[in-house]
């Protein structure tokens, strides 16, 4: 962060990450019911460090993932989130649950 903050990167405008594990293995985490899903347990990481980076909350998401046969997210989650402050700053990740 001291180097993004520093300026030496020049205006950050896009922020990629994704963030992928094996914890499927966890009955929850196919589970509707139980509120089970990457995107849930996960995907929240790969959004609060692009919060951090660009200093601001999305003004728009839009996420497309794939439901297992119980409900639950399951396998990956692809999110795209647009921003207010700087024009055509965005962030792109993929959060990713899997069997181990």
């Amino acid at each position: 962060m001291k180097e993004i903050e520093s300026g030496t990167l020049g205006d950050i405008r896009l922020v990629q990450a994704n963030f992928c594990v094996s914890i499927l293995f966890i009955h929850r985490m196919s589970t509707a019911s139980l509120g089970g899903g990457g995107a849930i347990e996960i995907g929240i990481y790969p959004l609060n460090l692009a919060c951090m980076v660009l200093k601001e909350m999305p003004e728009f998401i839009a996420a497309v993932g794939q439901l297992s046969e119980a409900g639950g997210e399951y396998d990956s989650t692809t999110v795209k989130a647009r921003y207010l402050e700087v024009v055509g700053t965005t962030s792109i990740f993929t959060s990713s649950i899997y069997p181990k």
